[in-house]
């Protein structure tokens, strides 16, 4: 369980840089859509951040009390699922 957690871990630290590149792009789209001043876009961009990172530590207590639960194949079966998931719904686009 370690070494899974270890790989969560370095994984997540690969992904997050882009994660929050393709967040701050949403973030300037609703501000340039909603014509905001610079206050104002300022505080929807430190909302928005905010959820972000609540979002992923969220998102990495479940994955961890999920870990503690499951087995290793079920983990796997589980992260199957959810990219198979993710693929019937992009196909649908």
């Amino acid at each position: 369980m370690k070494i899974k957690q270890l790989a969560l871990t370095l994984s997540m630290a690969a992904i997050l840089p882009l994660a929050t590149t393709a967040f701050a792009d949403k973030s300037d789209d609703i501000v340039k859509a909603l014509k905001l001043d610079d206050r104002r876009a300022q505080q929807v961009e430190k909302i928005l951040d905010d959820y972000e990172d609540q979002h992923e530590l969220l998102k990495e207590q479940k994955k961890d009390r999920l870990d503690d639960v499951l087995t290793d194949e079920e983990m796997d079966q589980l992260e199957a699922m959810k990219k198979s998931k993710k693929k019937h719904y992009k196909d649908r686009d």
